[in-house]
């Protein structure tokens, strides 16, 4: 169970690191090391969070999968889709590593796919590469579990509601995604488990994720990666980074 995975991720973030716990959840980088999780960042969040996850809504996945023809390891190979989908996963916070890495993994001559999901195990977003490696990759579902881990470590009584409504970095939440505002995510709130879990599950079932590859599936992506960001941070778009 999806809920499961998530409860089970925080609890094992309390236990491990509880005066991280709110910087995590404000969208803070880099404060959480090996010797703090006594395991590897990355790691934790596949182990704890991103494979139960994908395994409980019933993607059927190889991690490590040796990509031959770029020669280096993905981190998911979802194969129960009609394309098979590369996945690529990150440390908490930084799913935009996560999508640098798939696009050179998808934008490979040997890839045989357009499709991948990128995911710090909060933000997750399922993108398509176009042939042209110039043109944006576009954004085709996107959703972010921090409402949900932050209603979970309320009911743990690790972290207090009055973190309600505080600004989550700009950088660690996709901004705007077709006609979800940044405010949705730039603030941050609590969300029902079962509510945020639903919505994910209908845009990141095999059956929704094999529709994209269909042409008349769906008509438009949600938005495009490395779009112009807007002078007003409030109105951020996927943004470019170096």
């Amino acid at each position: 169970m999806v809920q499961l995975a998530i409860e089970n991720f925080c609890d094992e973030l309390n236990l491990r690191v509880p005066t991280h716990i709110e910087p995590i959840l404000l969208g803070q980088k880099d404060k959480v090391g090996k010797q703090d999780l006594e395991q590897d960042p990355e790691q934790f969040v596949c182990q704890y969070l991103i494979w139960p996850i994908c395994e409980a809504i019933g993607l059927d996945y190889i991690s490590e999968w040796y990509h031959e023809g770029h020669g280096g390891s993905i981190d998911l190979y979802v194969r129960n889709t009609n394309q098979p989908i590369f996945g690529e996963c990150k440390r908490l916070n930084h799913y935009k590593r996560a999508i640098k890495d798939l696009r050179n993994y998808l934008h490979h001559r040997t890839a045989h796919t357009q499709y991948g999901i990128a995911t710090d195990g909060i933000n997750w977003l399922f993108i398509r590469e176009p042939e042209d490696q110039r043109k944006n990759a576009e954004v085709l579902e996107y959703h972010s579990f921090r409402g949900a881990l932050f209603d979970t470590l309320i009911s743990a009584g690790a972290v207090q509601p009055q973190l309600q409504g505080k600004r989550v970095l700009w950088n660690s939440s996709v901004g705007k995604v077709a006609k979800a505002p940044y405010q949705r995510y730039g603030k941050l709130h609590r969300e029902p488990i079962e509510d945020s879990i639903q919505r994910f599950k209908e845009k990141f079932s095999p059956s929704n994720l094999s529709t994209y590859s269909d042409a008349q599936g769906h008509d438009k992506p949600l938005t495009t990666y490395n779009s112009n960001s807007s002078e007003n941070r409030s109105e951020t778009t996927l943004d470019d980074f170096n």
